[in-house]
């Protein structure tokens, strides 16, 4: 994949389940292999009987990404944070929220907020990130990483707008996070 990537000139990393296996949070075995690529993205394939996923961001920062080495040389993947990003933004394509919250229940372990600077929050959306935070504190208990996110979002003056837990279901009379500001209009159930 690097010899490719790095023929092809474009930035890309090992992303979404497969990134989480890195660091000991598949829970269960990944039938595809996911890439990230910068825009335009790539063609789905096929190696060896494995399906190749491209997905594509418009810019790839690479202090998020770290290398990791193989029988074959090294190969970029995404941070544990970056990762529990990634599988938020993409919960359709690992088949969705409870799954996402599962392996970021194994996953948290590996994160480390306290290093993050304000240039993570421009990965992505406001929305996104409060939507990790919502879980991290209420679906994982994970009350020590979910402050730190909160005052390292009140750092970078992120504003938080109300917004639904599962996007394209309904809120009517869902309850809101005060904290998080994120309609819950979906219960989570996480896999042991």
């Amino acid at each position: 994949m690097d010899q490719l990537m790095s023929y092809l000139g474009k930035k890309y990393y090992v992303s979404l389940l497969n990134a989480a296996s890195f660091y000991g949070a598949s829970h269960q075995r990944v039938q595809t292999f996911s890439v990230m690529v910068e825009q335009p993205s790539l063609r789905n394939t096929s190696k060896n009987g494995t399906p190749i996923l491209f997905f594509s961001k418009k810019e790839i920062r690479m202090e998020f990404i770290k290398k990791h080495k193989t029988q074959t040389g090294y190969i970029n993947v995404s941070s544990p944070e970056l990762t529990a990003i990634d599988l938020i933004e993409n919960e359709k394509n690992v088949g969705g929220l409870n799954r996402v919250c599962t392996v970021l229940n194994e996953l948290s372990d590996a994160m480390n907020l306290d290093s993050l600077d304000d240039s993570f929050f421009n990965i992505s959306t406001t929305p996104v990130f409060q939507r990790l935070g919502l879980i991290l504190e209420h679906s994982l208990g994970r009350e020590e990483l979910a402050e730190t996110l909160y005052s390292k979002i009140e750092a970078a003056e992120l504003k938080l707008r109300k917004v639904p837990f599962k996007i394209n279901k309904p809120t009517d009379g869902c309850e809101v996070d005060k904290r998080w500001k994120v309609i819950v209009n979906q219960e989570i159930e996480i896999d042991e």
